[in-house]
């Protein structure tokens, strides 16, 4: 019995003011980036089935904005402060389930209430507009669910008990702020819940068995001051019998979390612990609180290691820096337990170091950052998003910790969740200097070049079938940039599979499964992509074609890529162009500018790439062109050297592998010549 809804009170998370942005796919998935608005207002990003960072206002006060997170089985539930005190009784936690979104909402009824309009809930729209006003009004309202879900029943196939949490805040008064997340320690899918205190108690009707909870105690003083924040753990709780009480006291939780000193001066902009808890049956719940702006304090109560499944826990920093010079993210495992000592300083010599550039081909404008660190053990990490303004340099310093993979993203557009870039997941080696260039021009297809985890083939043959996941748009750093259509931009992308000539497939995003007939010899791949936007100028028009001599796979791929036998990697190459633009993604009018091309495989492809290359630039969009003589840096890399005049520069390749295989490209205004 999988049990993800409230029976006594609200769901403990904490407070989402702005909207929640993306991690990455894990298979193969046809939808494209969406935005999904909260029943209180909030935009959350979901991305092929995945959710991101949430970007908010800090708090100006002491006291932060907070945020609960709780990622069970396929729910992953994002429920706003506002929203907090409804759900579980007026309101349906699945309402706020983020990969699963209500169509629109119902109303059931008290039993002899009379329906009327319920002040501050627009049902129309969906929208909880004056929650002041709903919680006034709310009389007779028995639960607000997405339309379509049933009524909870009870059917329970385990002996049942009650379990009651009493919460204490650390001047010892009744917990008014905070609640608790509880799973199952044999298998979450049997019990996963959360829920918010009420007059300082929550209650659960659980099966019998082992429990790991979570309890967060926030303490305000007689005056509404904050206090701080406390995180208590019962990792391997035994509940017996028909009723149980537990009492969560914040005083007990006297292991503080320090913000940690950096080698540079620095401010702490959010922080954030997250706790997940391995079941016996393999399968995890996962939770994070997140705390953005004011002066948060935080103290936990120390585990001790669990007989059944497995603990799991890391803190997270981002400290930033006056002028927006620098800033670092660092993260702080531990497995097996909650730890009761915490870093209170990282040294240099436990960082990479990244030059990070964010590139703007308009005006300056405001776009949004995080970075978000992955454990061995994490699908669903989540961050809040920083703000910065673009074109913009800076240093970056990153916790280099053996296992720990990073992903950094940026979005170009946070006012609409367009021109969303992200990079493949990296282990940083300490002291290791690195370049992260988001946005830099030109942009052209790509597929995801992770090599830290294993992911499914972006690009293979299985059997009588194409498994595709290519990224239209990869700017000059490696990120894949998702752009849609919307009021600012116009972006068109169209793909084509010819099988022997004929026309076997075409859509307008190339990530799938296609048919081609078994007997197929020859396969072609055309992709096709324009972008129109004020704030994009650059690769406006891409045409990228692929041909290649085809025969029924025989193997198996090496490890890292994943695909069902007989399955074989598509020998497709892909072009990487070098040069010197900068932050406008510009190059000078009238200078020598270097070029260089380097044609790769994807990730675990051995296939060896081509040693034939042409390369022909533009100046007039490519009405006309004339050839540039390149030479062979061996690898795949190709050197020349271009003078180019004010204006665009376009360029048009034509490479060859040893087998036969080819790659036509043509970038329409690869990058800016400025005068």
């Amino acid at each position: 019995m999988s049990r993800l809804r409230n029976s006594v009170a609200g769901c403990g998370l904490a407070a989402l003011v702005g909207a929640v942005a993306l991690v990455p796919a894990t298979s193969h998935a046809e939808e494209m980036p969406r935005e999904v608005t909260l029943l209180t207002g909030e935009r959350v990003l979901v991305d092929h089935g995945v959710v991101r960072a949430v970007e908010t206002a800090p708090a100006a006060g002491k006291d932060p904005v907070r945020i609960h997170s709780m990622a069970v089985g396929e729910h992953f539930y994002v429920v706003p402060d506002k929203a907090l005190p409804f759900v579980g009784r007026q309101l349906d936690l699945a309402l706020f389930d983020v990969l699963a979104p209500p169509a629109a909402l119902q109303v059931e009824w008290a039993a002899g209430a009379t329906p009327h309009d319920i002040p501050g809930l627009d049902l129309a729209t969906g929208r909880l507009t004056d929650p002041a006003a709903f919680g006034a009004g709310a009389a007779g309202v028995k639960e607000i669910r997405p339309v379509g879900a049933a009524e909870p029943t009870a059917d329970p196939q385990y002996p049942i008990a009650t379990l009651t949490v009493r919460g204490l805040d650390k001047l010892g008064a009744k917990a008014i702020s905070g609640g608790v997340s509880i799973t199952n320690a044999e298998d979450v899918q049997r019990f996963s819940s959360l829920q918010s205190f009420v007059d300082g108690q929550v209650s659960f009707s659980v099966p019998v068995g082992h429990y790991s909870l979570e309890v967060s105690i926030t303490t305000y003083d007689a005056d509404g001051v904050y206090q701080g924040d406390a995180l208590l753990f019962y990792p391997e709780l035994a509940v017996t019998g028909t009723e149980m009480t537990v009492t969560a006291d914040a005083a007990t939780a006297t292991t503080v979390v320090p913000v940690p000193a950096t080698p540079n001066p620095s401010g702490l902009e959010q922080m954030q612990a997250t706790y997940s808890r391995l079941s016996a049956a393999g399968n995890d719940s996962t939770t994070a609180i997140m705390m953005i702006g004011g002066s948060p304090s935080l103290s936990v109560t120390p585990t001790d290691p669990v007989a059944l499944g497995d603990v799991r826990w890391y803190t997270y920093f981002r400290l930033t820096s006056p002028a927006d010079a620098y800033l670092y993210d660092l993260v702080f495992p531990a497995d097996g337990a909650v730890p009761a000592d915490f870093a209170e300083k990282v040294p240099a010599s436990g960082l990479a170091t990244l030059d990070a550039t964010y590139a703007a081909e308009g005006d300056t404008s405001r776009i949004s950052t995080y970075r978000t660190s992955f454990q061995p053990w994490e699908q669903f990490p989540i961050r809040f998003a920083s703000t910065a303004v673009a074109p913009l340099r800076r240093t970056e310093y990153v916790s280099a910790v053996p296992g720990v993979g990073w992903i950094g993203s940026a979005v170009a557009r946070p006012d609409e969740f367009n021109g969303s870039a992200q990079s493949p997941m990296v282990e940083y080696r300490p002291g290791q200097r690195t370049t992260d260039r988001y946005f830099a021009a030109p942009g052209v297809p790509g597929v995801d070049r992770t090599t830290l985890r294993s992911l499914p083939c972006p690009a293979c043959r299985q059997s009588d079938q194409l498994l595709l996941d290519l990224q239209p748009r990869t700017d000059a750093g490696g990120h894949a940039v998702r752009l849609t259509t919307s009021e600012t931009a116009k972006i068109k992308t169209e793909f084509r599979v010819y099988a022997d000539e004929a026309l076997a497939a075409d859509g307008t995003d190339p990530v799938g499964r296609i048919a081609i007939p078994a007997d197929a010899t020859q396969l072609r791949l055309e992709l096709d992509s324009s972008a129109s936007a004020s704030w994009l100028t650059t690769a406006d028009r891409v045409q990228t074609a692929w041909s290649w001599r085809t025969t029924p796979p025989g193997g198996s791929l090496p490890a890292g890529r994943t695909c069902a036998d007989p399955c074989a990697f598509l020998p497709l190459v892909f072009a990487d162009y070098g040069i010197a633009v900068d932050t406008a993604n510009a190059v000078p009018a009238g200078v020598a500018t270097p070029l260089s091309v380097t044609l790769r495989r994807q990730a675990f492809d051995p296939t060896p790439v081509t040693e034939h290359l042409t390369l022909d630039v533009s100046a007039d969009d490519g009405a006309t062109w004339r050839p540039l003589p390149v030479a062979s840096a061996g690898g795949g890399r190709f050197t020349a050297t271009v003078t180019p005049a004010a204006g665009y520069l376009s360029l048009r390749i034509h490479a060859t592998d040893p087998a036969g295989a080819t790659l036509d490209q043509t970038v329409i205004r690869a990058v800016r010549v400025a005068a």
